[in-house]
């Protein structure tokens, strides 16, 4: 039943994302000074004070500093994204997928959003199937991201294709400057063979 809610919430998100647009601030408002250009800037601003909370670990305030951003500039994938990621550290996993979801609507070729969306379909809501593409298409557009082969290698182990999962693996221990944990979970899947 939760997941069929939570279903409902993404969906729901994402068809209000197409009904209303993702568009940015084209124009400033009447009467006023700022131009457009500066609208970003304030945006980008509010952005990078975001990431320093969340650096912080004050993750409601990195919330809210993405949120000004939004309000600022309008729709822009970085910012939903963060705030998934500010979402996910506080537990509040239907709402980091639905930040993710609405990155994803904004620009479909996000690989870090991808693969968060896909490691949380692996490890807090399974569901295989669905993170199955997301992480596949992570790794497609980012080969040599040892994070993306890792969750893309316990997908596929998860759904018991095993020899593929070590493949997968292999090529992360390759790439990643600090193999470690991953070599010791490569000896697992092997001993699964």
């Amino acid at each position: 039943m939760t997941r069929t809610i939570g279903c409902r919430i993404i969906c729901g998100g994402l068809i209000l994302l197409m009904l209303g647009g993702c568009e940015r601030k084209r124009e400033p408002e009447p009467g006023s000074q700022t131009a457009p250009d500066s609208l970003m800037v304030q945006a980008g601003m509010l952005l990078n004070k975001g990431v320093e909370y969340y650096n912080q670990g004050y993750y409601l305030k990195a919330i809210d500093a993405y949120r000004q951003a939004l309000a600022q500039y309008g729709d822009f994938p970085e910012a939903h994204y963060n705030m998934g990621l500010a979402f996910r550290k506080m537990n509040q996993i239907d709402s980091a997928i639905v930040c993710y979801g609405k990155a994803l609507a904004l620009k479909n070729d996000y690989p870090q959003a991808l693969n968060n969306l896909a490691f949380i379909y692996l490890q807090y809501r399974p569901d295989l199937v669905q993170a199955l593409p997301l992480a596949r298409r992570a790794v497609m557009l980012r080969p040599l991201n040892p994070d993306f082969l890792d969750t893309y290698a316990r997908i596929l182990f998860g759904m018991g294709e095993v020899d593929s999962a070590c493949a997968v693996l292999e090529r992360a221990i390759f790439v990643s400057e600090n193999p470690a944990e991953m070599k010791a979970r490569l000896e697992v899947y092997k001993s699964v063979k």
